[in-house]
């Protein structure tokens, strides 16, 4: 009994099974998700009709998702660590009630009283552990089924940038074409402009009208036709060539636009279909992370529970040491469990909610106030 008594100081029987480092990858994976769900909420609205119709739906699908989490999920990932604090706050008001019992059955191991109550106070911190346990194993099937639903996205939006990889990107897509299109507008432009000057100067030499500030209309085949060249309006028969650019000039004033706005609403919707896609792949690890962070914080939880049943066991033994090891084992539990509780709540920094101290008879019965209802059992 002796040896366990020093081992007690360093290994405690109901010790915090490594949750401090699962609690720092659940959180860790939580954020890295909620800024993946942030990413994809405020997303603009993705639109390539004639080539990825299905695009919105796919958007629409993985905007629900991350409602899901946002509203559902990471509120659970946030209360594993109000659990853990919950917890080390439960076992902090049960410590002294206790350590008292411990004493008492220290000076008779054979009290049959206190020994029956601290191992109520044990079971009772043993269905608190189950709660927790009942509680995290619901957030390792939400974060899973999470997962599920990120795989699907990441589906989608893979099969959707291929899609439109091939369409608009490379030498051949719509993209490159587009360029090709706006280079030959531009060069016809030109040539345009080369007419005007061309006409213009003509108009000039032979002694033509040119208003100033005016607008004059010169009839071509029917259609009424104004030239302005640097602000001044040319008239006159030496003008045709002029006309001619200048009407042509304005056509493909218009393509030009028309070709530049497609080009960059398709480069646009490229860029951020492709960027959403490289969003959801890389998180789609992460999703992985925040299962096996919950897992561990579980198999913790069951853990523990475990650890209670066998610390319990040790109140069968009515050895003259027996109240020692109770409180060795209580101090090197609390000490444990003060170190995880505080850990846990510079973790609820990325997000927090209430901190339960509720607690439960070995009945499963609350106890409203469970530090003073033990406490009273303790020193009756």
């Amino acid at each position: 009994m002796l040896n366990h008594i020093l081992q007690a100081g360093t290994n405690p029987s109901i010790n915090s099974n490594n949750m401090k480092a699962s609690a720092d990858a659940s959180t860790t994976a939580a954020v890295i998700i909620q800024n993946y769900v942030g990413t994809i909420l405020t997303q603009a609205d993705l639109s390539l009709p004639d080539i990825l119709p299905d695009l919105p739906e796919h958007q629409a699908k993985a905007r629900d998702h991350a409602t899901s989490w946002r509203d559902v999920i990471q509120p659970q990932m946030i209360s594993t660590n109000t659990d853990i604090v919950s917890f080390s706050n439960n076992f902090d008001s049960y410590y002294d009630p206790l350590v008292k019992l411990a004493v008492k059955i220290q000076q008779n191991p054979s009290d049959t009283a206190s020994i029956n109550t601290f191992k109520l106070g044990v079971q009772q911190l043993q269905a608190l552990v189950a709660q927790k346990q009942t509680a995290t194993h619901n957030v390792v099937n939400s974060v899973g089924g999470f997962q599920t639903t990120l795989a699907e996205d990441a589906r989608n939006f893979a099969s959707d940038f291929t899609t439109a990889e091939a369409a608009l990107a490379g030498k051949d897509g719509q993209i490159a074409a587009l360029g090709k299109q706006i280079d030959a507008i531009n060069s016809a432009m030109s040539k345009d402009l080369t007419m005007i000057a061309a006409g213009s100067t003509a108009a000039v030499v032979g002694g033509l009208m040119i208003a100033v500030g005016a607008l004059a209309e010169i009839a071509t085949a029917g259609v009424s036709t104004a030239l302005i060249v640097g602000g001044l309006v040319v008239v006159g028969a030496g003008a045709g060539v002029a006309i001619a650019g200048g009407v042509d000039y304005a056509k493909q004033t218009s393509a030009l636009s028309t070709a530049i706005t497609t080009k960059t609403k398709l480069q646009q919707q490229y860029s951020a279909t492709k960027n959403v896609n490289t969003i959801v792949q890389n998180l789609s690890g992460q999703a992985s992370a925040a299962v096996q962070a919950a897992g561990s914080l579980l198999a913790g939880w069951q853990t523990l529970e475990q650890d209670f049943i066998v610390f319990q066991s040790a109140l069968t033994s009515a050895t003259p040491d027996l109240g020692y090891f109770l409180i060795a084992q209580l101090n090197a539990a609390k000490a444990d469990w003060d170190d995880v509780g505080n850990h846990a709540r510079k973790l609820l920094d990325y997000g927090s909610l209430p901190v339960s101290n509720a607690s439960v008879t070995s009945s499963g019965i609350l106890l409203p106030n469970p530090t003073a209802t033990f406490a009273r059992l303790a020193a009756a």
